[in-house]
């Protein structure tokens, strides 16, 4: 649960925050930093939110956090008022609570890497690269590459959310037009239609069409909500198949694998970039990535293990496009990993961005052409029997 605090200071001075825990929890953290709480109420919207995103903090937000904590670093501030500052000062109740939570473990003997690790919630490519950070002296470097990592991942988060936004925007606005229209409009319609109208087969399947909406909408509510969850179940069952199912699709395979490769190949980046060793490198992100490519980095790993190069074990698991290899070949030869894994990064992000604004530019013409062709049928099935009626009617002689 999050709690949004009002308290006073040893100074007086009323601070407000929020803090992550039950409430019994959330009154110690205050205690425990020498604030007297005044009021304490459930974030019941941050509460759901934290338990959609399973309790880590959002990409957007580790981006400013980590920038934040590298230019801070970078000026020389001690991590201990820095972590202060942050509790102060921070929105997110879990940053707010992480940040308290590290700054007693600082306190207890433990080290940076170890504190983010038991807040739990970080991602453990964070702990990870603060970890080799530390043993390396680097951290603010590596702080530095998380805040682009996770600002990348904020950035492909809004990316998709604005391609899907439009098309899903069009089906909502479909069928709240298509209930309407089947409940409030085709009843009242139906009785001015001519006899002869029955005889098109547009006319009865709108009339067929209004009347499942109006009598049976409840139970093809349940049909979906029931289809939906078996679809889930057997995804979650059968991720497997369902990952080389889309691979195969035309032009959602081509563009998920650009938006696996640049993923993975980033998180490789930035593992390689704070100072942790290839092979470890390879496997962390692939065990993080749990999906095609991260099997193919894995076996790209056991080739590894095996005496080959980088580019030669890529090679070997016939997953990755010649252009990767020959791009991990050349880092090779110039002893610049991370690198050369950026710019495999680059190269395959800006593929998924071209195919991603391609697909957006033919669903927009698409989805008014839905919109069009549902006006349209609903024009030909019930509009022009019933001008053609009237019609007639109009050129009857007295």
């Amino acid at each position: 649960m999050i709690w949004r605090y009002t308290a006073v200071n040893g100074v007086a001075q009323e601070v407000t925050g929020s803090a992550w825990g039950s409430r019994g929890q959330a009154a110690a953290q205050l205690e425990a930093q020498g604030l007297i709480p005044v009021a304490l109420e459930a974030d019941l919207a941050g509460t759901i939110k934290a338990a959609v995103t399973g309790g880590m903090i959002p990409p957007e937000k580790l981006a400013f956090f980590f920038r934040d904590l590298a230019n801070m670093l970078g000026a020389g501030l001690a991590l201990n008022h820095i972590l202060a500052a942050f509790h102060g000062s921070a929105t997110d109740g879990r940053i707010v609570a992480a940040c308290a939570r590290m700054a007693g473990e600082l306190e207890a003997g433990q080290s940076l890497a170890q504190a983010m690790e038991g807040t739990r919630v970080f991602p453990r490519l964070a702990v990870q690269a603060i970890n080799a950070g530390e043993r390396a002296g680097s951290i603010p470097m590596v702080m530095g590459h998380l805040a682009d990592y996770f600002h990348f991942m904020g950035e492909l988060k809004g990316n998709c959310g604005r391609a899907l936004a439009y098309p899903c925007g069009v089906v909502v606005f479909l069928l709240a037009a298509l209930v309407y229209v089947a409940q409030a409009v085709v009843p009242q319609i139906a009785v001015l239609l001519p006899p002869e109208a029955m005889a098109s087969p547009l006319t009865r399947g709108m009339l067929a069409l209004s009347r499942v909406v109006r009598e049976d909408g409840g139970l093809l509510l349940a049909l979906l909500f029931v289809l939906a969850v078996g679809i889930g179940a057997f995804i979650r069952g059968n991720r497997r198949a369902w990952e080389v199912f889309l691979m195969r699709l035309p032009f959602i395979g081509p563009a998920r694998k650009d938006l696996e490769i640049a993923t993975c190949f980033f998180d490789l980046f930035v593992r390689l970039k704070s100072g942790i060793p290839l092979y470890t490198a390879l496997r962390d992100s692939a065990s993080a990535a749990q999906n095609l490519t991260g099997e193919a980095l894995e076996r790209c790993a056991l080739h590894l293990a095996e005496g080959h190069t980088f580019s030669s074990a890529l090679a070997q698991t016939c997953y990755f496009l010649r252009l990767v290899i020959e791009t991990i070949k050349t880092g090779e030869d110039t002893g610049c990993y991370d690198g050369y894994c950026e710019r495999v990064f680059r190269s395959h992000y800006l593929s998924f961005k071209a195919r991603v604004d391609m697909l957006a530019a033919a669903v927009q013409p698409l989805a008014l052409g839905v919109c069009a062709a549902f006006i349209m049928a609903m024009a030909f099935a019930f509009l022009q029997p019933i001008y053609a009626n009237l019609t007639r009617i109009g050129t009857l002689k007295p």
